[in-house]
This record gives C-alpha cells, sequence and structure tokens, in this order.
C-alpha cells in the first residue's frame, strides 16, 4: 500500500502518459478502487485502447463495465476461435456511434453481416476515426448491404487516412466511390483480385499500397501514381520485365518498394538498375525461380556493381536452401516476417550473399517453419554408409561427418 501512496502523489498529467503504456485491463484491475484520487484520474484518461483479441471473458466483461466509450481512442473486435460471439456481445452493451473520440477501429473476422452491418453504418458519426481494419473476413460475413455502406462511407469521409482489408473484400472496388485516404493494405493478397488501374482510379490519393497483381496491367489506362511513395506488391503472374518498367515509370515519388514474385527475368541487378525510380531508398525483394534457370555467377555480377554496393548499399542473398529445386534471390536484412527454412547437408545446396554476412539478416523474421524431412532422409542414407564400412566416402564427406550424431538412429 505504501508504493500506492507515492503513486498518487504524482501530478495528473504523468499518471496519464503513465496510462497510455499500460493495457486497459491491467489499469482497471490493478488501479481501480486504491482511493478516489486515481480513480478521478482513470475516469478522466481518454486515451484508451481496447484490444479485446485473444482477452478472456472476465476481462472482456470487467473492462465494458468500467468503460466510458468516449475514453476510447482504439477499438479491437475479433471472433476468432479464442472470442467466439464477442461481436453479438459487445453490441448488445455498445454501439460504435457511441465511441465519439474513436480513431483506430479493428474488426477481425466479423461473425456475419448483420453485426458488419451494423457497425459500418454508425462510422459516418466518428469525426476522428483515421483508420479502419477489416480482416481475416470471410465471403459469408458480408453481402450486398455491406458494400454499399462502405463505399459510400469511404466517399464522404475526410478524416479516414488507413484502410486495411480482406481480400475477400475486393468486390468493394466494383462500387463507385471516390475515397481521400492516403494508406491501403490486404491482409491476405491470394485473395486479392482487383485490378491496380481499379484502386487507383477509386483512391487517387494513395501514398502507401500493398496489394498483388493477379491480372494484366492496362498501361494504357493506368492513372496517375505521382503521390505514391510506398508500394509492396505479390505478384502472383507471369510478368515480363517491359511490364515491369512500364509500372515503375509513372512512379517518380516512390521511396519504399517491396516486391514478392517468381521468374528467373527477375535475377538481373542490372534490369532493376535501369527501371527503379531515381529517388528510391530501400528496395526489398524475394524472388524465386526453379535452379535449373540460374547461372549464379553472372547473377552476382549484375548485383555487385557500384550502382548497388556504393550507390545504394543494397545488398543480396541467394538461397538454395529453402527448396531443394527452388532458388531464391533476396535482399539483405530478409524482408518478410516468415522464415521457411530446409537444412540439408548437400554442399551444393548452401547460400552465398554479395557481402560476407557480419550479423543477423533475420532480424525481421517473426515465424520460422523448419522442414526436417530431407536432413532427417539425408542422415538415415549417411547412417547406412556408415554401417557398410563406405570409408572412401566418408573421407569425402568428413566435414559434414563431424557435425551429424548417428547414435539417433539406433534401434
Amino acid at each position: 500500500m505504501s508504493s500506492m501512496v507515492g503513486l498518487d502523489r504524482l501530478p495528473i498529467e504523468l499518471i496519464h502518459k503513465i496510462l497510455n503504456y499500460l493495457q486497459t485491463y491491467d489499469i482497471f484491475i490493478s488501479l481501480y478502487n486504491i482511493n478516489t484520487y486515481i480513480n478521478t484520474i482513470i475516469n478522466t484518461h481518454d486515451r484508451y485502447q481496447l484490444n479485446f483479441q485473444s482477452i478472456t471473458r472476465s476481462n472482456f466483461d470487467l473492462i465494458l463495465r468500467y468503460i466510458n466509450p468516449c475514453q476510447v481512442i482504439s477499438l479491437t473486435l475479433s471472433n476468432m476461435d479464442d472470442t467466439p460471439g464477442q461481436y453479438q456481445l459487445f453490441l448488445s452493451l455498445f454501439t460504435v456511434k457511441q465511441f465519439l473520440r474513436l480513431q483506430t477501429l479493428r474488426l477481425i473476422q466479423p461473425s456475419n453481416p448483420i453485426d458488419l452491418n451494423q457497425i459500418l453504418t454508425d462510422l459516418h458519426t466518428l469525426d476522428s476515426l483515421q483508420s479502419l481494419s477489416i480482416i481475416h473476413c470471410q465471403p459469408t460475413s458480408v453481402n450486398q448491404q455491406t458494400f454499399l455502406i462502405l463505399s459510400s462511407f469511404l466517399s464522404s469521409s475526410t478524416s479516414l487516412r488507413r484502410l486495411y482489408l480482406s481480400g475477400t473484400l475486393n468486390t468493394l472496388f466494383e462500387y463507385r466511390f471516390l475515397s481521400s485516404i492516403n494508406h491501403l493494405y490486404f491482409n491476405d493478397n491470394i485473395f486479392n483480385t482487383i485490378p491496380l488501374q481499379m484502386i487507383i482510379t477509386r483512391m487517387p490519393y494513395l501514398k502507401s499500397l500493398d496489394t498483388a497483381i493477379t491480372s494484366k496491367i492496362n498501361s494504357i489506362h493506368l492513372p496517375s501514381l505521382i503521390h505514391l511513395t510506398r508500394l509492396t506488391l505479390t505478384i502472383f503472374i507471369e510478368m515480363k520485365n517491359s511490364e515491369m518498367k512500364i509500372l515503375l515509370h509513372p512512379m517518380s515519388s516512390l521511396l519504399f518498394l517491396r516486391i514478392i514474385a517468381n521468374g528467373k527475368q527477375w535475377f538481373n541487378g542490372h534490369f532493376w538498375e535501369e527501371c527503379l525510380p531515381l529517388n528510391l531508398r530501400i528496395f526489398q525483394f524475394n524472388f524465386c525461380t526453379q535452379s535449373i534457370h540460374i547461372n549464379e555467377e553472372m547473377i552476382f555480377e549484375t548485383f555487385q556493381t557500384s550502382f548497388w554496393m556504393h550507390r545504394k548499399h543494397w545488398y543480396v542473398m541467394l538461397d538454395y536452401q529453402m527448396n531443394p529445386t527452388m532458388t531464391h534471390l533476396y535482399s539483405l536484412p530478409y524482408c518478410d516476417t516468415q522464415f521457411y527454412y530446409r537444412p540439408t547437408i548437400d554442399p551444393k545446396r548452401k547460400c552465398r550473399s554479395s557481402i560476407p554476412i557480419k550479423k543477423s539478416y533475420l532480424e525481421n523474421v517473426t515465424k520460422v517453419t523448419i522442414d526436417l524431412s530431407e536432413f532427417v532422409t539425408e542422415v538415415k542414407f549417411l547412417y547406412e554408409l556408415k554401417r557398410k564400412n563406405l570409408i572412401d566416402y566418408f573421407s569425402r564427406m568428413h566435414y559434414y561427418h563431424r557435425r551429424v550424431s548417428f547414435r539417433i538412429f539406433r534401434h
């Protein structure tokens, strides 16, 4: 209790700053009802961020019992497996229009179009809303009314700046609207079939875009892209170098570019040197192609020019270990959050970088998938060879022999 006495001696402004760094349920569980002074501060704090993703039912009930909607600036609702029925429960107690100061709204896996449409209908009352996310959305969670409501809101909103959508919501762009948002992202691009020219037509003021290329680009009807400074592309179609050059040419303001694509045509540093926007500061990529299609020395020569090594300081890795039949070429550090690794003792399957690796290049990775199937098969094969006393073979493989324990397969 003595430590709490010290807390109530702090000025209100300082305690409000401290509360900004705490989870909302921690505030109410740990601090509420300590004394009148602390309660007053909690009740006047106006920057609560309610994240109900993966929350327990008891904590959910506790927050909704104490919270004043006008104190909330961020709200996340989720209907994932660990929080089923959350939308219905929330809407039985509140409406979104009560959250007058809301700046960020995240809707994760909406349960049905009735709940989703009720929330979307109230958005026009939120004058401070800057960011809207509707992600992991199933086709059964939307209907025609959903797209009519959402397209109308996007046309009328003057505060919204960021929009995160499930690729399954691509039907939205078939409706006529004009939005002033600056940032658009799709969280599951494999389902995103929206032509790039349609996106730019509906949202001509985009500064950042994360989307997929799933159909041929009509460069003749491609609107202006002069505002775009940040672009992330996942390419699912066969695309020629000339088409990429036409696509990037009008993006004179582009500062950040990330591309994920398949095809040997991208394994050419000279091509990228010629077609990338002059002011580009960051170029991240992950390309792959069948291993039989590449010449390692020729590839590295194109990525070790003065442009790559000295002017831009952009370095690359040629990786044969992700897949036995494919070769990956990616920028350093590795740009994706997921990394697939298939370890092997085959000396032909290795990694090679354009500069010596002195530190970790996987700092962006949050999820690693390790496939040991090939490694186990190789080790078992070596064990059988050892049992047959094939000394000559092991003398050639002594480097790997020292690193493999054959005892793990003894019975």
